[in-house]
């Protein structure tokens, strides 16, 4: 089984899917896609993180950042400041 370094995890529980969290799940996994990551990144996608009223809901981990209401905008931003290694010292 692959270890991964990162874990993005997106709720799609029944208030985030009606505020887009799976137009912002496919875009999610477009930018790790486009980033080289896939290897190294695992989305998850969460039933529900109990905060319904700032859906969609967005986690990276183990970085524990968080966005709520969260659009592809912002994820695409976190993304790449935390996955793109021509942008971070991980590597």
């Amino acid at each position: 089984m692959a270890e991964y370094e990162q874990f993005v995890l997106i709720c799609t529980g029944k208030r985030c899917r009606a505020n887009g969290a799976q137009d912002l799940r496919k875009r999610t996994k477009r930018t790790v896609s486009e980033l080289g990551a896939k290897r190294r990144v695992k989305l998850l996608k969460v039933e529900c993180t109990g905060q319904c009223k700032q859906g969609p809901v967005l986690g990276l981990q183990p970085d524990n950042v968080w966005l709520h209401r969260a659009t592809g905008d912002e994820a695409d931003e976190v993304l790449r400041e935390k996955l793109d290694p021509s942008r971070t010292s991980r590597r």
